[in-house]
């Protein structure tokens, strides 16, 4: 296994580096979704926040002023039955739950209709065995596994 990656695309070099800095830090949207999958949201950056197209609006790094896509790992989002404040917080309702034995795979949509995913540990203290679809929960996340590109 190299120490150095680089991920091409029509020919073209996206982005080269280390395994870890390329999926925690990828170059775009090709890069980030080409590593592992990601949710994106479309929209713009206004006054710190990110504005979806949808109108939820994410508090973000205000230097990318403009980016006009979101991204946030499926593993960085946290369920809970009640908005945490401390975090980005978005309500949503559960769709489908995939075990898939180390994980399970959360297949939610937002009050504004964005799809998300979320993969969280199968552990007694994720929840997620206690979680049916229908069931309101908020998509918690850190402002700082935000990724924000350029498109």
């Amino acid at each position: 296994m190299a120490d150095r990656v680089a991920v091409m695309h029509d020919g073209r070099v996206q982005q080269i580096g280390s395994a870890d800095a390329l999926y925690e830090r990828p170059a775009n949207p090709f890069v980030a979704s080409f590593l592992g999958r990601m949710n994106f949201f479309a929209g713009h950056v206004d006054n710190g926040q990110f504005i979806t197209a949808n109108g939820e609006k994410i508090t973000v790094n205000a230097a990318a002023r403009n980016a006009n896509t979101l991204g946030i790992r499926p593993e960085r989002l946290r369920l809970a039955a009640a908005p945490e404040h401390s975090e980005v917080s978005i309500p949503v309702r559960l769709a489908d739950r995939i075990y898939l034995g180390a994980t399970v795979e959360l297949r939610l949509t937002s009050e504004r209709g964005q799809s998300l995913v979320a993969l969280v540990p199968n552990t007694a203290h994720a929840g997620a065995g206690a979680w049916s679809p229908g069931d309101t929960l908020h998509a918690c996340f850190r402002t700082e596994d935000c990724l924000l590109f350029s498109a």
